[in-house]
């Protein structure tokens, strides 16, 4: 590097990366200070300071384990399904709709009409990702 051949946008150029040089050594310089304060067991600044730890919840008496819960029990979704298709009649509900009216996600409610909704004989698709209660 010849410094005679240098023009000024080089010399902005090389200012402005010995500005931001000098700038990440005074980080480095702070997060020294602060790890040392530490190895020599004074307090941490109040930056550096934790947040409080919250304290541990106490487990419910009588918490049911896994999944399956009161609410959720095994066939609770088919029910809710076939309720919720009774009452709309011939002109069915859209998975959307259903799902929101029962309270799962689509996806759940658009598996459940490919696996367990073909084996019930009185749901029938009426329209794209619509079904009816036709029994």
């Amino acid at each position: 590097m010849n410094l005679t051949s240098l023009t000024t946008a080089d010399w902005q150029q090389i200012s402005k990366l010995l500005a931001k040089k000098e700038g990440l050594l005074s980080q480095i310089a702070d997060v020294d200070k602060a790890l040392s304060q530490i190895e020599g067991g004074q307090s941490r600044p109040a930056s550096a300071a934790r947040k409080p730890a919250r304290p541990a919840a106490a487990a419910p008496a009588a918490a049911p384990r896994g999944r399956r819960s009161a609410g959720n029990r095994r066939g609770a979704v088919k029910e809710k399904i076939i309720a919720s298709l009774k009452g709309v009649g011939k002109e069915g509900l859209a998975v959307k709709d259903l799902a929101q009216k029962v309270g799962t996600k689509y996806g759940n409610i658009s598996v459940w009409f490919q696996t367990t909704g073909k084996k019930v004989k009185e749901i029938k698709k009426v329209g794209p990702a619509r079904y009816a209660w036709v029994g």
